[in-house]
């Protein structure tokens, strides 16, 4: 994923079109979204194309309006103008659409940067489900269109692939879900990271951000379990280790002498009875920061 990071931060600085692929909720949009709030056209739109579900007629005329070919374009191309046009799907474009679209990306190369030119100027970022060689190769997609979108090609890897990347990821998720909730929900239990990593996320980050979710509202302490994510775990409840157990009523005992001390972290040390300095250990073993309980109950983290 680190690769991945890295080609979208520099595809950012460039005008080369981006062909992203990976399986469905991989995130595919939310690359082709931060590379264009990393580039140079972020102040301008951001528009999306979606190709599933629609007909061949309608996403043609969708992309380019009523106009006939060799015409300037209408429709998301003139919308996106000097922004960014990210086409969901482009493997499921039908031949003409692909055909216009090529046409019209290689009459861009030849007019940008041209004082008369009358095109609209968008960057194309694309996405597709799998390899879209393999397409080409079969003949079900245009290779002068693949050679064309596929200038800087970037491969978002599946959730089971992301080693623990898939905790961090939840954490996230589990924090944006708490506030937009309102609930008081800090974490996992150890028991429920096993299972988010143990877990082949077939719909991937798109899953996981719906599980976390109803987790979120469903759980009745502060740290998730495995059946508030509703995945199985690794070995039964009551069988777990008695330093998972342990590790887990630790978390806890921290949670709440940093929420009742509003995040201060001299008075929830203090509160449970240990140093400042083992308080910040226990922080960071837990990975808790104390400007997550900022603000509450009126007073500011020290």
């Amino acid at each position: 994923m680190l690769g991945a990071l890295d080609l979208m931060r520099r595809a950012a600085e460039t005008d080369a079109p981006v062909l992203l692929t990976g399986e469905p909720g991989t995130g595919k949009e939310r690359a082709a979204r931060a590379i264009h709030l990393l580039s140079s056209r972020a102040s301008a739109p951001f528009v999306v194309a979606a190709a599933a579900g629609a007909s061949a007629e309608a996403i043609e005329t969708e992309l380019f309006g009523p106009t006939q070919n060799g015409d300037v374009p209408g429709g998301l191309i003139a919308k996106a103008h000097t922004g960014t046009l990210y086409i969901d799907g482009v493997h499921l474009l039908a031949e003409r659409a692909q055909a216009r679209l090529a046409a019209f990306l290689a009459r861009l190369e030849d007019e940008r940067g041209s004082q008369a030119g009358e095109l609209p100027d968008p960057r194309i970022v694309a996405s597709a489900e799998g390899a879209l060689d393999e397409a080409v190769r079969r003949g079900r997609f245009r290779d002068d269109l693949f050679y064309r979108i596929g200038v800087i090609p970037i491969a978002l890897p599946p959730l089971r692939e992301r080693g623990r990347d898939v905790v961090v990821l939840a954490e996230r998720m589990l924090a944006a879900a708490a506030r937009s909730e309102g609930r008081r929900v800090t974490g996992f239990t150890r028991s429920a990271e096993r299972a988010l990593l143990a877990h082949r996320w077939p719909g991937n980050a798109d899953e996981m951000a719906t599980r976390v979710r109803r987790a979120v509202i469903m759980a009745r302490g502060r740290l998730i379990s495995p059946a508030d994510l509703g995945l199985a775990e690794d070995g039964a409840e009551n069988g777990r280790k008695l330093g998972e157990a342990r590790a887990d009523v630790e978390r806890e005992v921290v949670v709440v002498a940093l929420e009742q001390a509003a995040g201060n972290v001299t008075r929830a040390a203090r509160a449970i009875g240990v140093s400042r300095p083992t308080m910040y250990d226990l922080m960071r073993k837990h990975r808790i920061t104390s400007t997550d309980f900022k603000g509450r109950n009126g007073e500011r983290p020290a």
